[in-house]
């Protein structure tokens, strides 16, 4: 009969348990590194976004709730901007989002004219619409074709996607 001892196992168990632990950090500093470029593009695209009204919109700071971080943009204006608002504009949204309002029949429905008139925020008319009147309390009438996407989240999901693995070589070049 041949007797075999083992010894060590605890230690071996104990470093690949480290090892895990260490497996985690690494991918969470990845996952928060993507996401500081995507928070930087969406908050760049949707501050300079082409919009005939209030832009509104926030880009949240990423945070995690339990393993997935949150990436995310606050306001009235998210949807019109970043999937743009009026039959004017042909661009086609690069996904299909279920419950978003086919172009140009959101509310009223006057986005399905190439162009049209509310009372309100011109925005940045300068680049899209025209102040057409004044009212008597300062309100102004504008006329707009709409805007085209901004597709702010869109894109940061995409620079992310790009940045990934030379971010992976870069947290994980010390592990």
């Amino acid at each position: 009969m041949v007797n075999i001892q083992v010894t060590g196992i605890s230690g071996i168990i104990n470093r690949i348990e480290r090892r895990k632990r260490t497996l985690e950090d690494k991918v969470k500093e990845l996952i928060e590194k993507a996401a500081e470029y995507g928070y930087k593009s969406a908050s760049v695209n949707f501050q300079t976004a082409i919009y005939a009204g209030t832009n509104d919109v926030r880009v949240i700071e990423p945070s995690w709730e339990e393993n997935t971080l949150i990436l995310a943009a606050e306001g009235k204006a998210v949807a019109f901007i970043e999937f743009g608002t009026g039959v004017h504009y042909t661009e086609v949204y690069p996904i299909s989002v279920e419950g978003i309002a086919p172009r140009g029949t959101y509310g009223k429905g006057k986005g399905s004219n190439d162009s049209w008139v509310y009372v309100g925020d011109p925005g940045n008319t300068w680049v899209e619409g025209e102040i057409i009147a004044t009212k008597k309390d300062g309100r102004y009438v504008v006329k707009t074709h709409g805007n085209p996407p901004a597709r702010a989240m869109y894109n940061a999901g995409e620079i992310m996607k790009e940045k990934i693995t030379e971010l992976a070589k870069e947290v994980f070049s010390t592990w």
